[in-house]
């Protein structure tokens, strides 16, 4: 990659957001189903006929778990090759990187809600291909929140809209109605929160465009904006109330939550032959996590939320990479609040909007962090539990809400805004404070790189 396209790919969200207006369509977004895709991007049902082989054992992956039969079955599988040709569309790559994901994660943990051992080795004929489709869609291979939920589902009635009582799993590990329902909410509420993030954009491009000196129309718009933001927290907290209904916690946690780990800490995972010259590949990825989500994502950088979590920052390479730019490019400059803390003082009414949906988002982390408990802490009798994602899950929620809360502002503006806590320091090659000072020349505005083992 040149020098120019290394600068680009660190700075390309703040250019953006400084000379031009989002468009959600550049960034694989839709304003009907939010970061779901429009719909001729959604994953394709089935892999082309070359690779039937892996359809074939997904098919009756459930079974083989059951069996115990799945390792014996995938270590008989003979290594199907990666071309850049090798499927014709983006729907079809979405689907071969869920697939492969699949029969993956269910190698590793296969056994594991009986005591087994994990796996540590994944063999070449998983391996080589997985780092293939990974590479080309620019996300790690390991099972994300992208591929089980976003891409795994189908429509009863393709005339309907995307609704829970017209979505239907295409693939599970065990085969049971609650991992249906747990992957098809999580999908669901992408789709409800699509004019949630509409409306910011719109918000966030008013408040850029030259025109934006009409206070009177300007705060038009920005009032639209946040209490459509308030509308789709509340079809998602409603969402989040179902879930005990459909997905029991007990089943969640012991039967499902296993596979959707990853292999971050400990011994990580060696990818057979995956690197160069066939050798030995030996990572550490964090699993499946409500954090991967680019929608909750987008909300705090939106309304200009800040959590300093590193955390976070990590995570957003498990999302497609598009997704991860429109979170970058909503976050670069918090145009919104920077505007509400303007006007702070003499127009009580936008004040008190912004602070609704801040008020609306709390509440909501709040709601996933009653979820969290009854789905795992309670079910862990007394065990330090440990999200899927590799963290420890309520100090993390529980910091998460917490500066979410403190998040809303003051008609005074030197009390709203507290003193930001102070970024983890981390050193930089030469070439990445030769690209931090070529950005500053330019004027654009950078937090510092974050180097990822």
């Amino acid at each position: 990659q040149s020098t120019w396209g290394t600068l680009l790919s660190h700075f390309s969200a703040h250019a953006w957001l400084r000379f031009m207006a989002i468009r959600l369509e550049d960034f694989d977004v839709s304003r009907e189903h939010g970061f779901l895709g429009p719909r001729a991007q959604w994953a394709a049902e089935r892999l082309p006929v070359a690779f039937e082989p892996w359809e074939q054992i997904l098919d009756i992956l459930p079974k083989l778990l059951l069996a115990g039969r799945l390792r014996e079955r995938i270590e008989r599988l003979e290594e199907l090759p990666i071309a850049a040709n090798s499927f014709s569309s983006v729907p079809e790559w979405k689907r071969a990187m869920l697939v492969l994901s699949m029969l993956a994660h269910a190698y590793v943990f296969q056994g594991r809600e009986c005591g087994d051992e994990r796996a540590l080795v994944l063999p070449a004929a998983l391996s080589r291909p997985w780092f293939a489709v990974a590479a080309h869609l620019q996300r790690p291979p390991v099972l994300a929140c992208a591929s089980i939920a976003h891409d795994n589902f189908g429509l009863i009635d393709s005339t309907r809209p995307v609704t829970l009582d017209n979505m239907v799993a295409r693939n599970l590990f065990l085969g049971s109605s609650d991992e249906a329902f747990f992957y098809l909410q999580v999908a669901a509420i992408e789709a409800d929160g699509a004019p949630a993030v509409a409306a910011l954009v719109d918000a966030v491009n008013a408040v850029r465009a030259p025109t934006s000196c009409d206070h009177v129309a300007l705060r038009t718009v920005l009032l639209d904006s946040f209490a459509v933001l308030q509308r789709c927290i509340c079809a998602i907290s409603s969402a989040f109330s179902r879930m005990t209904v459909r997905c029991l916690p007990e089943v969640f946690c012991h039967r499902i939550r296993h596979f959707l780990n990853g292999w971050a800490d400990g011994e990580g995972l060696v990818y057979a032959e995956a690197g160069p010259g066939r050798r030995d590949l030996h990572a550490f990825y964090t699993g499946g996590s409500g954090a991967q989500s680019p929608l909750f994502q987008a909300i705090d950088a939106g309304l200009g939320i800040e959590h300093h979590s590193q955390y976070l920052l990590d995570v957003r390479r498990y999302m497609p990479p598009r997704h991860r730019a429109l979170v970058e490019a909503l976050e670069a400059e918090s145009a919104l609040r920077r505007y509400v803390l303007t006007h702070a003082a003499d127009d009580a009414e936008l004040l008190a909007s912004y602070n609704a949906a801040v008020a609306a988002v709390t509440d909501l982390r709040s709601m996933h962090l009653r979820a969290v408990c009854r789905y795992v802490i309670l079910q862990q009798d007394g065990e330090r539990a440990i999200g899927t994602g590799g963290t420890e899950v309520m100090p993390f929620l529980r910091g998460i809400r917490d500066s979410t809360k403190t998040a809303a502002l003051s008609a005074c503006p030197f009390a709203a805004e507290p003193t930001p806590k102070p970024r983890e320091s981390r050193s930089l090659s030469w070439r990445g404070r030769g690209l931090r000072a070529f950005a500053w020349l330019l004027g654009v505005p950078v937090r510092p790189l974050v180097r990822v083992s």
